[in-house]
């Protein structure tokens, strides 16, 4: 029995950082997974912002923590982050924002998380914000495109005719394969990040299927970002399991 024990606390250090489901990201009154989301407005008309529950689904008190990416743009952003007890702002355009406190939630409850920004002239960002609890455990992450004035940002993405994206095995063990349909150029791409937003894999993409050699990475969970060009089409979780 001592034994057994030893091996399942052995196998959980080693997944490291692993979401035990404590949190559940919701919006629209359903649970969500990695949304991403773009945010509009006028210029000088004030903090445009898009609005999720984080919802606490496990049986202790849960004491919520995060940190906003400025992935892309943010230097024309002032950006702001709101949950039920505080929201800060501005932040400018730093590459990494770590929330200053956590937000308590109770067994059953939830908090706003509302995220959201403002520019005094055309302005085209890309943010990501991670989630985390207890002792830096990440469960999920948000990204918002904001475009702020009359400006094309990502829309030149939507006129071309939509990329189909499949990728698996996930969790992955050594090789982890993304394939592309309908891809007009070649200027699509992925990278992978780990936990604290350090990009750890890139790889261009072509039409068909595509291959990733991940044996190097650490069992763990990652986020894997699809681009096309700078513009990012896709982001999602991805936990690698050795």
């Amino acid at each position: 029995m001592m034994k057994k024990r030893l091996f399942t606390l052995i196998a959980l250090m080693t997944l490291g950082v692993v979401s035990f489901g404590q949190i559940e990201i919701h919006y629209d009154g359903e649970v969500v997974e990695s949304p991403s989301s773009e945010v509009t407005g006028d210029v000088g008309g004030g903090v445009y912002f898009q609005g999720y529950y984080i919802v606490n689904v496990s049986g202790a008190t849960v004491e919520l923590d995060w940190s906003r990416h400025n992935l892309s743009g943010g230097n024309c952003l002032d950006d702001q982050v709101c949950t039920d007890e505080s929201c800060y702002t501005p932040f400018g355009g730093g590459l990494v924002f770590n929330a200053p406190e956590t937000a308590e939630i109770a067994p059953g409850d939830s908090t706003y998380f509302k995220v959201g920004g403002s520019a005094d002239a055309n302005c085209c960002a890309i943010f990501r914000y991670y989630l985390r609890t207890g002792l830096g455990t990440l469960h999920d992450s948000i990204d918002v495109k904001y475009r702020i004035g009359d400006i094309d940002c990502f829309l030149s993405l939507e006129k071309e005719e939509k990329v189909e994206i499949s990728a698996f095995p996930n969790p992955a063990n050594d090789l982890f394969n993304i394939t592309l349909a309908n891809v007009a150029n070649g200027n699509h791409s992925v990278q992978i990040f780990n936990v604290v937003g350090e990009r750890v894999l890139v790889k261009n993409l072509v039409n068909g299927q595509n291959s990733l050699n991940i044996e190097s990475l650490p069992s763990g969970v990652y986020f894997y970002s699809i681009l096309n060009g700078s513009q990012t089409v896709e982001t999602k979780k991805l936990v690698v399991r050795h």
